[in-house]
């Protein structure tokens, strides 16, 4: 149940107003209430009271009677104004107000001249009209804008001390923008209710360019991220309950998750196409291409490989994953070893900042370019290595490569090792990695000679 919001006292005993569930002071006047001011102006207020209804403040009795019953006045035609945008959902009504007609009956959300406040009680209670829901009203309390803002400042604390990898933080941001849009920014969090998410399920489930729907597992992570952001809220006490999300905002079910993922064509390549992918490749992009199959490296680890973690001497890397920070160790193949040193060579002067890192591009920036998609730059360039040699399709792209690492490694018989090439976390409640102190070289370097030797290099 949404609290009401909470009613200030009359400034004094004989105030002739009273505070109204809108936050505005009102009198029931010829039997119809009238408002003259929000609550935090009870002066002015009294103010409007007394120039409408006479300077001695008259009682509900005197006032009804002195005041003859008038006809709302009509706004002329002419001085409607426009839309604020051309579809903007509500139209200006003759009494000077913004409406709707939903069901067969007009509806009116706010004066003229604030649209914005119009729109958003408007998106607050559309669904309360067409389910034959009480309109709720707005309540005080923490909106939507705070909430997120406050959730993605912490979260950017901890994209800075390296806690949280900035390509999280950018999925987060998106999940609170998109969620924001569709239920309105300064909709306060109390009064959610599960029709709202409902809604916003739907929404995510859209994709954004309007096209069909998006995959079960995006909409997992979507669902997913936006519960984080409101357990987040209610363990810093931002809330002070769990959110009612209702039965239509859970997250896609793991029998469904598994269907889908069956359907879809396999995200691996053949060993035949990885060596032809190696042998057009050149540059920097060989590099990223080998340390993909050696390593099951994806897009952003090769962006963000540092000389601190690479060992060409001994044919070694020793990189946490950036998206998990899990520990992660894997001997080099020859043949990677040499892509590396030969890109190293013609490796670009980096703009400061980037010094540390391994690869640079001919701009001398990191191959994520920031403020797009993290690691786009590498996905175009191994497009154009595909389509010129005609195995472009559906899921086979870089991260392919991880794929396939993983998919061929684990024939080794050594799922752990393979575990540790790759940077995954433990399940819940395996306590393996609790008491396993170390993972032996011999293991790792099985893992990746299954690997090599199935790819076909001698």
């Amino acid at each position: 149940m949404i609290a009401k919001p909470e009613k200030p006292e009359k400034p004094t005993p004989d105030f002739p107003l009273f505070p109204h569930d809108t936050k505005r002071w009102a009198k029931k006047i010829n039997g119809k209430l009238r408002y003259f001011g929000p609550w935090n102006d009870p002066e002015g207020a009294l103010a409007k009271y007394k120039t409408e209804y006479g300077e001695n403040g008259k009682n509900d009795d005197d006032a009804q009677a002195a005041t003859p019953k008038k006809r709302r006045s009509k706004k002329k035609k002419g001085d409607k104004p426009d839309k604020p945008y051309e579809d903007f959902p509500l139209f200006p009504h003759d009494t000077g107000q913004w409406a709707k007609k939903i069901k067969g009956k007009t509806h009116y959300f706010g004066p003229w001249d604030d649209p914005d406040a119009a729109l958003e009680l408007y998106k607050h209670q559309v669904d309360d009209i067409q389910n034959g829901r009480p309109r709720r009203p707005i309540v005080g309390g923490i909106t939507l804008k705070e909430l997120f803002d406050r959730f993605l400042t912490s979260r950017k604390r901890d994209v800075a001390t390296g806690e949280l990898d900035e390509r999280t933080y950018n999925d987060y941001e998106k999940v609170c923008r998109r969620a924001a849009d569709c239920l309105g920014k300064t909709r306060e969090v109390a009064s959610l209710h599960p029709d709202d998410f409902a809604r916003v399920r739907t929404m995510f489930a859209k994709r954004q360019t309007g096209k069909g729907t998006v995959g079960l597992v995006t909409l997992d992570n979507y669902v997913n991220r936006l519960r984080c952001v409101f357990s987040w809220a209610k363990e810093t006490g931002l809330l002070k309950g769990d959110m009612n999300y209702g039965k239509e905002f859970e997250r896609p079910n793991k029998k469904s998750l598994r269907i889908e993922r069956g359907e879809k064509p396999k995200k691996m390549f053949e060993a035949e196409e990885i060596k032809n992918v190696i042998a057009k490749a050149n540059g920097d992009m060989k590099a990223f291409v080998l340390l993909g199959i050696n390593c099951g490296f994806e897009n952003m680890d090769c962006a963000k490989l540092r000389f601190s973690n690479l060992d060409l001497k001994r044919g070694w890397i020793d990189f946490p994953r950036p998206k998990t920070g899990a520990e992660r160790r894997c001997p080099l193949w020859p043949e990677t070893v040499k892509a590396i040193k030969t890109s190293l060579n013609m490796r670009p002067e980096p703009k400061e900042g980037n010094e540390e890192y391994v690869f640079i591009t001919k701009h001398g920036n990191l191959w994520c370019n920031r403020g797009a998609t993290p690691g786009s730059a590498i996905t175009r360039q191994m497009t154009r290595i595909l389509e010129a040699l005609d195995i472009r399709r559906q899921g086979v792209n870089f991260l392919a490569l991880r794929h396939t690492f993983q998919t061929i490694g684990e024939s080794s018989g050594d799922i752990y090792a393979v575990k540790t090439i790759m940077g995954h976390t433990e399940d819940a409640g395996d306590m393996s990695p609790v008491y396993r102190e170390k993972m032996d070289d011999s293991r790792l370097r099985a893992v990746t000679d299954t690997v090599r030797k199935w790819a076909g290099f001698k």
